[in-house]
This record gives C-alpha cells, structure tokens and sequence, in this order.
C-alpha cells in the first residue's frame, strides 16, 4: 500500500471517530445527563455538617454536644453494624441517659430525625424507632459525626490543656509573692533582733535647764 493511501485512511478514520463524538454528546445532551454530579452525596453532607455545628456545636457547651454527638454515633453504628437487629433500631426516650443526651440538648433530636428516627407510641410508652428503609442517610450522617466529633475532641483537649497550663502558672506565681513576702518577714524580722541587741548610741548629752540663751551684744554709738 502506498503511503498515500495510508494517510488517506488515518484521515478517514480520525473524522469518523469525531462524527461518533459528537453524536454521542448530542445524545447525552439530548437525555440531560451530559453533566453528571462529581459527588452525589455532597449536599447530604454539607446538610448534616449545617445541622451540627450550627444547632448542636454552637447551641450546647462543648463537653454537652460531645457526649451527645457520641450516643448518636453509637446508636447508628450499632444499626449499621446489626442491620436486622430490631433491638437496635428502637429504645424509650424515657431513659436517663437519653433525655440528656438526646432530648434536652439543642438540635440533637433534629439530627436524629434527619438519620431516620421517629418517635411513635408503643405499648403506652413514647420511644424512639429507626424506620428508614434505607441506609444512606445513617451511613452519611455517621461518617460527618466522625469527622467532626475528630475536630470538637481535639479542640476540647487543647482547651483543657491551656486551661491546666494557665492555672499552673497562676499557681506559680501566687507561690513566687507567697516566697517573697516571707522572705520580707524575715529580713524584717533578722533586722529587728538586731537592732534590739546593739549597743546604744554615745552622744551628747542634753544641758540641765534646757538650752541656754543666745547673748547679744547691743552696740550704741556715742554722741
């Protein structure tokens, strides 16, 4: 075969595959699927991540949304661990630990609505049922408690840690004035008992009758 022919060919060929190109981009733009989401699931997290440092993290004090970020994990991942154990799916807002880790603190319920919990009434008592049929929403849900309870945790160390470093040194210090008022004491005390044991003073000794009467000589010219 020639070398012509052969250019010929490639030239065929290239402009056959940008004709299927563009037949099958206009078919993608033709069924609205040409631009396709990168993460599906980004908005879901972004919605949760909202929920909790919004309502949780800035309505509670810290140690409160921690303990309460770690019941709401521990209750997904045991869902999700154990997906057809019904045990896991339901307990009684009545609990101790539930009301205050679950009910009283802010927007803790609201996460749990969003997970895919809702109370119901069973056999005269109010309790708290997973009935999602599906597990995206938990499984999102979990994985940004995780991360962010990653975040508050550590934040929460730090804080501690300058707390005991700041009180450490207003320790030190009040000890330091302790020290240095006591050694005051004691230089005062050292110079006193010395003063007490010296010899006293030579000096003159005052006149009998007070001091005596400056004389001045008055001098009267003569006529």
């Amino acid at each position: 075969m020639s070398t012509t022919g052969s250019n010929k060919n490639k030239s065929v060929d290239r402009a056959t595959i940008g004709l299927a190109a563009q037949l099958r981009a206009m078919s993608l733009r033709n069924k609205q699927i040409l631009y396709m989401p990168f993460d599906e699931e980004w908005s879901l997290r972004q919605d949760f991540r909202r929920r909790i440092d919004r309502e949780i993290i800035q309505g509670n004090k810290p140690k409160v949304a921690i303990g309460s970020l770690k019941m709401v994990l521990r209750l997904a991942r045991n869902i999700l661990a154990n997906p057809e154990e019904d045990k896991y799916r339901r307990f009684k807002i009545t609990n101790c630990h539930i009301k205050s880790t679950i009910m009283e603190p802010k927007g803790v319920l609201e996460l749990m609505m969003d997970l895919g919990f809702r109370i119901k009434a069973e056999n005269f008592e109010s309790i708290c049922v997973y009935s999602s049929k599906t597990y995206n929403e938990l499984r999102v849900g979990s994985s940004i408690i995780e991360e962010i309870l990653e975040r508050e945790v550590k934040k929460q160390e730090d804080e501690e840690r300058r707390q005991e470093r700041v009180k450490a040194e207003a320790e030190a210090h009040k000890q330091k004035l302790q020290a240095q008022f006591l050694d005051d004491r004691q230089s005062v005390h050292a110079r006193c008992q010395r003063e007490r044991h010296l010899p006293p003073l030579k000096g003159i000794p005052a006149r009998k009758g007070g001091p005596r009467k400056a004389e001045i000589a008055t001098i009267h010219g003569g006529s």
